[in-house]
């Protein structure tokens, strides 16, 4: 339901918010190694073949802005029976996804959903002293501000018959270039930029192509 900035609600929720009374709901979906499906409500819910369990759910805050930046939600889960904690922090669940989606209980017990949140872990902190566990979730913009660890070049940067290179052959050498490569007939695993030479010299525009 969430593309983009775009959130698109469904007419069965639209028609249901309407109404004087309703039952709404939250749905939170934690993709970690052993997966997390929660429900505000006291029952279980089924939502697209998964099971969404009961889960205490403190408090919580939105933030989405409107410009071109990381939008971002902290979830606070009751902790009391060391459920959530023993998941979360069983191995590293940083960058893991994160679905966040609001509802309505429907005339008829099904359920109508639309997905407002998608991100990526960021930060765990448990408090054993208020028996909860704090998730933040920040989007896919996070990611923007990373930089590459390795340089371009032209040549392989694999070690010979190493763990990236895989050439298992007879040779013995290899002067890390493209068409040695070819001859070994192991260009599929070619680390380096085939291209990179013949753009050395060319000017490059970004944006529009200025006038003659």
């Amino acid at each position: 339901y969430q593309e983009h900035n775009m959130r698109i609600i469904p007419v069965p929720m639209t028609d249901e918010l309407e109404k004087e009374a309703l039952t709404d709901l939250i749905l939170v979906h934690f993709d970690t190694t052993t997966p997390i499906y929660g429900t505000s409500l006291d029952i279980d819910i089924y939502h697209e073949g998964n099971k969404y369990s009961p889960i205490g759910i403190r408090k919580g805050e939105l933030q989405i802005a409107t410009a071109l930046t990381v939008d971002r939600f902290y979830i606070e889960l009751d902790n009391a029976d060391l459920r959530i904690s023993s998941i979360m922090l069983q191995d590293d669940p940083r960058n893991k996804m994160c679905y966040l989606k609001y509802g309505v209980l429907l005339e008829d017990y099904s359920i109508s959903v639309a997905t407002f949140f998608t991100g990526f872990i960021e930060n765990v902190t448990k408090d054993s002293q208020a028996n909860t566990v704090r998730i933040d979730v920040v989007n896919q913009l996070t990611f923007w501000n990373q930089t590459s660890l390795r340089k371009a070049q032209a040549s392989c940067p694999w070690v010979f018959k190493g763990t990236f290179c895989q050439y298992t052959g007879s040779e013995v050498r290899c002067d890390k270039s493209y068409d040695r490569c070819l001859e070994y007939g192991n260009t599929i695993n070619f680390g380096g930029c085939r291209f990179l030479p013949a753009l050395a010299e060319k000017k490059i525009w970004w944006g529009k192509i200025p006038k003659a």
